[in-house]
């Protein structure tokens, strides 16, 4: 969120004195944040500096203000549809941008750039770098003519020739479900031989991808603003993310989960209604004793969430749409591990919490 064509307008109106008060007596002189004109003191608290200029002809004194502008920008926000847990709840951000400066501000424009997004570019395109947790993300890489987005020299229109490109997507080691996660390594090299695309809903917390581009000039250039190297001819630009998640992110996921259809009956991943009403009560407790400082209350109930969903896994499509009893529970197919997913979501938690014991 930016403020952006800020333009402060300072209007100082000089009124002369007419002919016949020529002689009149003189009038006070100016103070500090103050303007006389014919007697008349005009105040502006707003002052920072003062420059004055006095008219011997016709006994006027105008202090010249120049002020400077402030301006105070607060975010809060409420829930238009639902409370936050449901996918399609709806929630209304509102900005209220005061002027603290004292002075007139005008030409005041808000403007959003990330409005919209469920993507990560990063690069030279003003986007953060960790993955958004919204639920389901996007890792979008839009690498621009010639990769130009991810290389220094084209910030600065150096001229340069790519030499290689590669991706390394790494996926963490985890305690549960090492067969439907394994931790590996896979790397894709070639200026042309890069994914592009990559959906985040299955994509455990931890799992990172690094861009590197290597590329060189035709004569030295120093790509690094620090200038702890000597300019060179041969480059590399380095670019990383990392997929994260949270309490809140769980619930969203677990409420995604329930909407998502598993096969042709449209019965949903988590099919049974029941166990969803119950895991998402957890998940609400699991939070609020996080806000209170309670880690080791919510890592009790963490563990029973786990214990909960281990016991729900399923593998095949319920013969039947019932909302509860034989055959419900939550999908973990090779096509939709969903299971395993909460599983390694809930891991993460309680890794990040200092619940769990950090893997080595």
């Amino acid at each position: 969120m930016r403020v952006s064509h800020l333009a402060i307008l300072v209007r100082v109106l000089l009124i002369l004195a007419p002919a016949h008060m020529a002689e009149a007596a003189s009038p006070p002189q100016p103070t500090y944040g103050t303007a006389v004109v014919d007697g008349d003191i005009y105040d502006n608290s707003a002052a920072q500096t003062s420059a004055t200029s006095e008219s011997p002809q016709n006994g006027i004194a105008l202090e010249l203000i120049c002020a400077n502008a402030s301006i105070d920008v607060h975010k809060s926000y409420a829930w238009t549809t639902g409370d936050g847990l449901h996918v399609g709840d709806v929630v209304t951000h509102t900005f209220t941008v005061t002027n603290t400066g004292k002075v007139i501000l005008d030409s005041i424009a808000m403007v959003d750039d990330k409005s919209g997004q469920s993507q990560c570019f990063l690069g030279y395109l003003g986007v953060s770098g960790n993955l958004s947790m919204a639920v389901p993300a996007v890792l979008a890489i839009v690498p621009g003519g010639n990769w130009a987005n991810y290389v220094g020299a084209a910030q600065d229109e150096v001229e340069y020739t790519l030499k290689n490109v590669t991706l390394q997507k790494k996926t963490p080691e985890i305690l549960q479900c090492t067969d439907v996660f394994p931790a590996r390594t896979i790397t894709q090299q070639g200026i042309c031989n890069i994914r592009l695309w990559w959906p985040l809903m299955y994509e455990i917390p931890g799992t990172t991808w690094t861009l590197c581009i290597r590329y060189g000039t035709q004569t030295p250039y120093d790509d690094d603003a620090d200038g702890s190297n000597p300019p060179g001819c041969d480059h590399s630009n380095t670019w990383k993310w990392t997929v994260d998640t949270d309490i809140y992110g769980m619930i969203r996921l677990l409420a995604l989960f329930h909407e998502l259809p598993f096969g042709k009956e449209e019965v949903p991943l988590i099919s049974d209604e029941v166990l969803y009403d119950i895991l998402l009560e957890k998940l609400i407790q699991i939070r609020d004793l996080i806000s209170v400082g309670d880690t080791a209350n919510a890592g009790l109930m963490l563990e029973e969430f786990e214990l909960m969903v281990m016991n729900a896994c399923i593998t095949v499509l319920p013969t039947r749409p019932n909302s509860t009893g034989f055959g419900t529970g939550i999908t973990n197919s090779d096509e939709n591990p969903a299971c395993c997913k909460l599983l390694a979501d809930a891991e993460y938690i309680g890794e990040k919490l200092g619940i769990y014991i950090q893997k080595k």
